[in-house]
């Protein structure tokens, strides 16, 4: 009799074994939050891509950059998981088109992240640094990090990053069809302008399969930034802000990134 029962054990604990070989945990699936660039003219200057804005005025970006941060997302059972990038443990994201001339970083930017398969029902992310790591030293994080002094996007006379950051030239010329010679300068921080967005509704729900990319894209309109449908920003006359000296047109222009600038694919 106990060897019979010994044998009923074994067979058992066997089956038991086949069956976890045959289920092993599913393999992750990769998200991927993408920030695809349009609104150019077709036109280019030194191979930098010219656009126009709602004054008719033709410019272009030499350097244009923002940090995403704290990207989250919400599963279907209400819980949250906020995205870490493996490389440096960090939840801050550097787009940078460092030259909008080169086709991966300028037309199409984007972060992978590996994540487990499921159905999710939005996501959540923030325009900016947070304000601890916002003042926090650039000089500790190694060169690769998006928030090491070697990225150029902190402010060393104002403890603080450029959450947003722009330089180009636009034309000033009375008729508007002269020379992209007038320079631009936007440079937008401050832990008042440090925006959130979240995507929740109906249409903002996605699934991600094992093995596979999911992407969550984005289209960029940089002209965008600078007029709603009320009013505009002069990039003639008001060509100019690190923030703290002309806070309105700072404030103008990072309402206008998140809420007309950056509209979800559908």
């Amino acid at each position: 009799m106990k060897v019979k029962h010994l044998i009923i054990v074994f067979l058992a604990l066997s089956f038991s074994f086949v069956a976890c070989e045959e289920n092993p945990p599913a393999e992750d699936g990769v998200f991927s939050l993408s920030f695809s660039r349009n609104g150019d003219t077709g036109d280019a200057v030194d191979g930098f891509p010219v656009f126009e804005n709602n004054d008719g005025r033709k410019f272009y970006f030499e350097n244009f950059s923002f940090y995403v941060s704290e990207i989250t997302l919400f599963k279907e059972n209400g819980e949250s998981m906020k995205l870490i990038r493996e490389s440096d443990s960090s939840d801050i994201i550097l787009y940078d088109w460092v030259d909008v001339r080169t086709e991966n970083e300028g037309d199409r930017l984007f972060q992978n992240f590996d994540v487990p398969p499921g159905t999710y029902t939005g996501i959540s992310f923030g325009i900016g640094v947070p304000e601890v790591p916002n003042h926090s030293d650039p000089t500790n994080y190694p060169a690769e990090h998006p928030l090491s002094e070697f990225r150029g996007k902190h402010w060393t006379w104002n403890a603080g990053y450029r959450f947003i950051m722009s330089d180009g030239f636009i034309d000033d010329s009375e008729t508007k069809d002269g020379p992209m010679d007038l320079g631009f300068k936007y440079h937008i921080g401050m832990d008042t302008l440090y925006r959130s967005l979240e995507f929740r509704g109906a249409n903002d729900g996605f699934e991600v399969k094992s093995g596979a990319t999911y992407t969550y894209g984005f289209d960029l309109d940089p002209t965008k930034m600078f007029y709603n449908d009320n009013e505009s920003v002069d990039m003639v006359n008001d060509n100019i802000t690190h923030t703290g000296d002309f806070f309105s047109v700072a404030k103008a222009v990072t309402e206008n990134f998140v809420n007309n600038a950056l509209s979800k694919k559908e």
